[in-house]
């Protein structure tokens, strides 16, 4: 039977640790966000909140696994279930406040990487209308055209350099929210059995993040594939074929596989994953009065960092 079926068919309440978290994430994600279940949770009882819940249900299941032996003989398997409930509670928990602490910082830089778009679009136009307006149209329209070099000014190219850059950021950002997703992923596979690990609110914010960086790179790909060739003499070409309705689209520029290439972000994905398990477990040591044990782990790991 698979884990999410027992615990829908769960009948006798001997939940193991992971089953208990998984129940209770269910119940709390019916709340839209972490803060909206917070709000919910301090207006209960004292038994509604999950650490105090949980560890009294795998406590209770290792009772009723184990009828007539005394609880002192038990204590080292009551120390293991609580201590893994509280690990995963906290696991739950580390990257929903992550979540909910990027929240801003990811909303201003998209707004941020937007004003960047939209300042590059009226910058080309008003540097494309220029060179419109200042294009010295020959005597001779049926002789070949000129091939003069075009001399760039050094507001075109700070103009190309900006072109250049915006896809550089739009990648760090999408790299930033795509390795935070394939973390909790990694994370919700392989501790609770590949349950939704955040609220629904976070879960949809970082979705709508992606939709929006996909619509700006496409804006960002007509914007720049639009525009007029950089040659005197193919641009006298588009102008003049503009003017007489053979084309009224420039041709488009050729598509660079490295510019369209995504950031490969399975090892931050990773590291990120190893840092919330990390936190987890050392909050759970604390939440057992383990503060040193906790202390150590913390800066072992640092230590292995370095």
């Amino acid at each position: 039977m698979s884990l999410s079926r027992r615990i829908d068919d769960l009948e006798d309440h001997r939940l193991t640790p992971k089953e208990a978290v998984i129940c209770w994430m269910r119940e709390a994600h019916t709340f839209e966000s972490l803060l909206a279940y917070g709000r919910w949770l301090l207006e209960q009882p004292e038994d509604a909140y999950p650490l105090i819940k949980m560890p009294r249900q795998v406590v209770a299941a290792v009772r009723a696994q184990n009828k007539g032996t005394p609880d002192h003989l038990l204590r080292d398997e009551f120390y293991r279930v609580q201590k893994d409930v509280t690990f995963l509670y906290h696991l739950h928990k580390q990257v929903n406040v992550q979540a909910l602490q990027d929240e801003e910082a990811l909303r201003l830089k998209v707004t941020l990487l937007t004003e960047k778009l939209r300042s590059l679009i009226y910058r080309i136009w008003a540097h494309d209308s220029l060179r419109v307006e200042r294009l010295q149209f020959p005597d001779d329209l049926s002789a070949p055209l000129p091939k003069r070099r075009h001399k760039k000014t050094a507001e075109e190219v700070d103009l190309n350099e900006a072109i250049a850059a915006w896809p550089g950021e739009e990648k760090m950002l999408w790299g930033e929210v795509v390795a935070f997703q394939e973390a909790v992923q990694l994370i919700s596979r392989r501790y609770l059995g590949g349950e939704d690990l955040l609220f629904p609110q976070s879960a949809h914010r970082l979705q709508a993040t992606l939709d929006t960086l996909a619509d700006s790179r496409d804006i960002y790909r007509t914007m720049t594939s639009r525009r007029p060739p950089q040659s005197e003499a193919g641009f006298l070409r588009w102008v003049l074929e503009e003017s007489t309705g053979t084309s009224l689209v420039p041709p488009s520029i050729s598509s660079n596989p490295m510019a369209e290439k995504r950031p490969d972000t399975k090892a931050t994905a990773r590291s990120l994953a190893e840092h919330y398990v990390l936190m987890a477990r050392a909050e759970a040591l604390d939440a057992l009065g383990q503060r040193d044990a906790s202390i150590r782990l913390v800066e072992e790991w640092l230590r292995s960092r370095d």
